[in-house]
């Protein structure tokens, strides 16, 4: 499950890659500070590429990061975290339980991410 408001910036990028923020803004509906803290992570994080010309910003997403390969990557998280929960309700010893919980909590950073 993509995160939908990043599912809302991509798709409007994808359509639009000259957009300002406050166009992503009026055209996603979402808050204008939050369009600036993701393209920001985006771009931190090599997800997308921004480049200036005469005083315009045009937004490349990254191959390697279209939507498709989003929810291809969270389906598997998902599917691993939910692995991992199954395991751990099977698990005898505090030891292992603590270990898969460790797993478990890692993935659940890898899903709130982005």
């Amino acid at each position: 499950m993509i995160n939908e408001k990043l599912s809302k910036i991509l798709d409007y990028l994808e359509e639009n890659p000259n957009a300002t923020n406050d166009e992503i803004t009026k055209g996603t509906g979402l808050d204008k500070n939050y369009i600036k803290v993701m393209i920001s992570r985006l771009k931190t994080r090599g997800k997308i590429n921004t480049e200036y010309k005469e005083g315009k910003r045009t937004i490349k997403i990254l191959q390697e990061y279209k939507r498709e390969d989003l929810i291809y990557c969270e389906e598997v998280t998902i599917r691993t975290l939910f692995k991992l929960v199954e395991l751990n309700d099977k698990e005898n010893t505090g030891e292992e339980i603590r270990a898969n919980a460790k797993l478990i909590y890692q993935y659940i950073q890898l899903i709130k991410r982005v």
